[in-house]
């Protein structure tokens, strides 16, 4: 930011500008904007603009003002102060004056003559002050002469890209504020009697555009569309992409036509990235995939050809949207048109493999593929994401957990380094001979997460289960680095929690992962100890509800609500069927209220906590009596909903919710 702005709220008298020298010849000034070209600021000028002027003084002192801002310029840039005529700030008094006299409004040529000059002399030498000294009043000073005879509209669309970029740079938290007032500014000042036409680059436009209300967008397309603003081609895709991030799609892909008429190359990078960000958007809309392969037609119809990365977007959105067809279909059109494939492609397919887990020969295929494009243990992600398919599948095998850790850790010693893993203990496969002159990945909390996940569930006893964890929390506070890395999330501390909180005599032990995790970590671990989530209060509160003991669960809720976390559904759920399985008909009355009040979810596992009370009469009261019978929602698709989400509900009496919310749920996260 330059510096002679930060002072702009201090005397006027003793503020210098720093600007290129005054004594620089008119052919220097050129010289420079010539080479600084197109990131010095010019004045657009037009004959079919009437008020349109050009002066060689206006350019040559605009561009001293403008220059500091230039970042190709700004080291080689040496600071001078520019003169003004030393009875500049007694008319700028003057001027304050007549404006709040003048409700507003300034007849600068009655200003101008009672001084000894002409109106655009005045309007020039005030301007050129306000920009130097007390940026912050050029607001007012525009306003009050936006009327006829107006200033030239050149220098008003300069002083305006240039505030642009100087309420952009500056970082004591007004920039938004200061830009919104720039915005509204602008949109006051657009409606000349004159009818003249605005032109301005992307320097004003992707500055202020960002800021710009709901309103204000619907302004700025019908003025571009009836060409009462006329913008270059980069600057109406940055339009378009204000657009986009807005969700009017619409109206973006009415900006890429603009631009693509206004001469934008279809096929050039920030068109491209542009159509990208569209067609990413529009998985969030109603009917998304439906819009996203609509706006394909439009963008091939422009002349866009699609490549890869375009290709990628609409197969994600058609994964994210569950339909496995058409990404499929997408897939094998871009492989038919020589498109490959790329890591990211991989991943999208693995994600694909998720809504069709049992599909073993999918998602070997998928795996085949992904080893076929490049050494995938260069590729975290993909990586990753392989494990995450294979811990899923695993919950769906007809062998089920008992084999899980065994199918997941052969994988793993494939894909990552397992020295962390031998220092936590866990017994892991030896890897075959690394073939590759690529060493294989650190393994990432999510790894560690899946593979404790397989083994705690049905392949560790107790006493395993508890060293496991203890070994993990010394090495985290000794700082092993990729082990240390798994205390930042909650994931592998409520892994730990699921498999204590399931027996009566590990509820202690659960108890202390819960204070491990509020506890700091010594400055040796390198890392922040992530602090209970929902899921640690849900998983600490199912253990004793299901274990009967609903006074310690009461205390949870009591707890984590005193630290801001709100209970939900399955913490609710957790509490009514822990009343249930004690035969506690208060309890579970007054918990079915605090359920309703609260706004929580009455579904199929709450229907499922509820048989555990015996007195099938006395239930049927208590729903009657709270009016929750309306309220039971148990279609095929809300079953089918909740199983995506949650998993399949627990079949034994002291399960916690179920770890397959964990091996789901780590692969929408990052």
């Amino acid at each position: 930011m330059p510096q002679h702005i930060k002072g702009g709220g201090q005397a006027c008298s003793t503020l210098k500008m720093p600007v290129a020298s005054n004594n620089a010849s008119l052919s220097r000034i050129g010289a420079l904007n010539r080479k600084a070209s197109p990131y010095a600021l010019q004045s657009i000028r037009s004959d079919l603009r009437n008020s349109a002027v050009y002066s060689s003084v206006w350019n040559t002192r605009f561009q001293q003002l403008a220059l500091p801002y230039n970042k190709k310029l700004r080291e080689s840039f040496q600071p001078h102060a520019l003169e003004f005529d030393s009875r500049l700030p007694q008319w700028v008094d003057e001027l304050e004056q007549e404006r709040l006299n003048g409700y507003g409004k300034v007849d600068m040529e009655t200003f101008a003559r009672k001084r000894g000059m002409i109106g655009r002399q005045a309007w020039c030498d005030m301007a050129l002050w306000f920009l130097a000294h007390r940026m912050d009043y050029m607001f007012d000073f525009l306003r009050a002469t936006n009327k006829p005879i107006y200033p030239p509209i050149n220098w008003v669309e300069d002083v305006l890209t240039l505030m642009a970029r100087h309420y952009d740079s500056v970082e004591d938290g007004s920039r938004h504020s200061w830009l919104r007032t720039l915005a509204t500014t602008f949109f006051e000042l657009v409606p000349r009697e004159t009818n003249e036409q605005w032109i301005f680059r992307q320097d004003f436009v992707k500055h202020v555009v960002p800021h710009f209300s709901q309103s204000q967008m619907e302004d700025i397309f019908q003025m571009v569309k009836t060409e009462k603003v006329k913008l270059t081609p980069n600057t109406l895709l940055h339009v378009a992409d204000s657009f986009a991030k807005r969700d009017m799609l619409e109206k973006a892909l009415s900006m890429l036509l603009e631009a693509k008429e206004a001469g934008a190359r279809v096929n050039a990078i920030p068109f491209r990235s542009l159509c990208s960000t569209i067609l990413r958007r529009s998985s969030a809309q109603s009917g998304g995939l439906r819009i996203c392969l609509r706006l394909i037609e439009h963008l091939v119809a422009m002349g866009v050809k699609l490549n890869l990365t375009l290709c990628n977007i609409v197969m994600l959105n058609a994964v994210e949207a569950g339909d496995i067809e058409t990404a499929d279909s997408v897939h094998r059109s871009a492989i038919e048109q020589g498109l490959g494939m790329d890591v990211y492609t991989c991943a999208i397919r693995l994600k694909a493999c998720k809504l069709d887990i049992q599909n073993a020969e999918r998602l070997k295929q998928t795996i085949e593929e992904a080893i076929a494009v490049g050494d995938i243990r260069t590729n975290e992600i993909v990586a990753t994401e392989v494990l995450h398919c294979l811990t899923l599948q695993s919950l769906t095998a007809s062998d089920g957990w008992e084999n899980a850790f065994s199918k997941i850790a052969t994988a793993c010693v494939e894909l990552f380094d397992i020295e962390p893993m031998k220092r936590l203990g866990l017994d892991m496969p030896e890897p075959p001979p690394n073939t590759s002159a690529t060493s294989r990945l650190a393994p990432t909390r999510h790894v560690f997460t899946y593979l404790l996940l397989a083994l705690l569930r049905r392949g560790a006893t107790t006493e395993k289960s508890i060293e496991l964890y203890q070994r993990w929390r010394q090495l985290v506070e000794a700082g092993d680095k990729p082990l240390a890395a798994c205390a930042r999330t909650a994931h592998v501390s409520n892994v730990f929690l699921r498999r204590f909180v399931r027996r009566r005599e590990t509820l202690l032990q659960a108890a202390q992962v819960v204070k491990d995790m509020q506890k700091p970590l010594p400055t040796t671990a390198g890392v922040v100890q992530a602090p209970p989530n929902i899921y640690t209060w849900s998983i600490f509160l199912h253990g004793f509800a299901s274990h009967g003991q609903t006074k310690l669960a009461e205390q949870v809720l009591t707890y984590m609500r005193e630290r801001g976390i709100e209970p939900n559904e399955v913490t609710w759920t957790s509490l009514v069927g822990g009343y249930a399985r004690t035969q506690d008909t208060n309890g579970l009355l007054d918990s079915l209220r605090r359920m309703q009040a609260d706004g929580a979810v009455f579904n199929d596992w709450t229907q499922g906590s509820l048989r555990r009370f015996r007195d099938r009469d006395r239930l049927r009261q208590i729903l009657d009596q709270q009016r929750l019978q309306r309220s039971l929602d148990f279609t095929g698709d809300l079953k089918e909903g909740l199983g995506v989400r949650f998993g399949e509900p627990p079949t034994e009496a002291g399960a916690a919710p179920d770890e397959d919310v964990e091996a789901r749920g780590l692969g929408q996260e990052d």
